[in-house]
C-alpha cells in the first residue's frame, strides 16, 4: 500500500482531512501478521476496517504491546478487539485519553497501570471482567464508569487514583477486592449495592476525605482495615439487620465518638454487642 492510497483510506475511515504538513507515521510492516496502526501527531488509531483478509482474526491486543510507550497521548481501540491483555498500556506516562469501543469484553491485569496523565475513561457496559490493578497509579484520573455487567471488582483496580472524585459501583457486584480503592483520596461518599456480600481488606484504606458510606443489606463480611485511615468518616449507614463480621481494626483511625452508625430498626442491640461495631458510641436506628 503506497502513501497516497493510505491517506485516501484514512479519509474514508475517519472522515478527516489530511494535508502534506501533517506528520504521518505509518506502520505497515508485516501486514499479514499485524493490523495497520496509524500515528498522527502522537495519536494512535487501529482502524475498525482492516484489510478484509486480515480483520477477522484481530480480536485482541497482545501482552505488553504498548507498555512504556511515552509518545502515546491518546488511543482508540476499535470494535473488533475483544481483549485488552495484561499490561498492554503499562506506564504509558503521557497517555491522557483512551476510547474503547463496545466490542471489548475483557481488560487484563495492570492494563493501564502507571498511566499517570490519564484523566478520564469511558468503559462500555459489555465488559465482563477487569483484571486486578488495571488502573493502579493513574494519579490524574478523575472520572471512570464501571461497566454494569461486572460481578467482581478485582484487587487494586483503582488503587492510588488520588484525583478520583466519584465512583458508582454497579448493582451486579458481589465482591470488592483488596486495595480496590486504596488511597482514592478525593472520594467523599460510597454506596455499596445490595448484592455485595464481601469487602476485602484495605479496600478503601486511606480515603481520607470519605465522609459517608452506605453498606449493602446483604453484606456479610468486611476485611481488615477496609476503611482504615478514613479520618473524615462521619456517617455509616448499615442496611443489614445482622451485623456484618468485621475486625477490631476495620475502621481504624475512625473517630468512634463523633462518627454516627445508622442501623435498621430493631438491630441496635445486635450492633451494640458485635465485635468492631460496639466501638461506635453513637448507634442510631433508622
Amino acid at each position: 500500500m503506497d502513501l497516497n492510497s493510505l491517506i485516501n483510506k484514512l479519509k474514508d475511515l475517519f472522515s478527516i482531512s489530511i494535508d502534506k504538513e501533517i506528520n504521518l507515521d505509518v506502520d505497515i510492516s508485516d501486514e499479514k501478521e499485524q493490523p495497520i496502526q496509524i500515528q498522527i501527531q502522537n495519536q494512535t488509531i487501529i482502524p475498525d476496517e482492516q484489510p478484509i483478509e486480515e480483520s477477522k482474526d484481530i480480536t485482541d491486543i497482545g501482552y505488553k504491546t504498548f507498555s512504556h510507550n511515552t509518545e502515546l497521548d491518546s488511543f482508540t481501540i476499535p470494535n473488533h478487539v475483544e481483549i485488552i491483555h495484561s499490561y498492554d498500556f503499562w506506564n504509558c506516562t503521557n497517555l491522557t485519553s483512551i476510547f474503547i469501543h463496545e466490542g471489548v469484553r475483557k481488560i487484563g491485569e495492570g492494563s493501564f497501570s502507571g498511566c499517570a496523565k490519564l484523566t478520564s475513561v469511558t468503559l462500555p457496559d459489555n465488559i465482563i471482567e477487569i483484571g486486578k490493578n488495571a488502573f493502579y497509579g493513574c494519579w490524574q484520573l478523575s472520572s471512570i464508569n464501571l461497566p454494569k455487567k461486572l460481578t467482581e471488582i478485582q484487587a487494586g483496580i483503582l488503587r492510588n487514583c488520588y484525583n478520583l472524585t466519584n465512583i458508582i459501583i454497579p448493582d451486579n457486584i458481589t465482591y470488592i477486592g483488596q486495595n480496590a480503592f486504596n488511597h482514592c483520596e478525593k472520594l467523599s461518599s460510597i454506596i455499596i449495592p445490595d448484592k455485595v456480600t464481601f469487602i476485602d481488606e484495605f479496600a478503601f484504606w486511606g480515603c481520607r476525605n470519605l465522609v459517608t458510606i452506605t453498606l449493602s443489606s446483604n453484606l456479610e463480611k468486611i476485611g481488615t482495615c477496609a476503611w482504615g485511615n478514613c479520618n473524615a468518616l462521619f456517617e455509616i449507614h448499615s442496611k443489614n439487620k445482622i451485623p456484618p463480621t468485621i475486625k477490631d481494626n476495620t475502621f481504624s483511625k475512625t473517630n468512634y465518638i463523633e462518627c454516627k452508625l445508622f442501623v435498621p430498626v430493631g438491630s441496635y442491640k445486635d450492633y451494640r454487642q458485635a465485635m468492631g461495631w460496639c466501638e461506635f458510641k453513637q448507634i442510631i436506628e433508622e
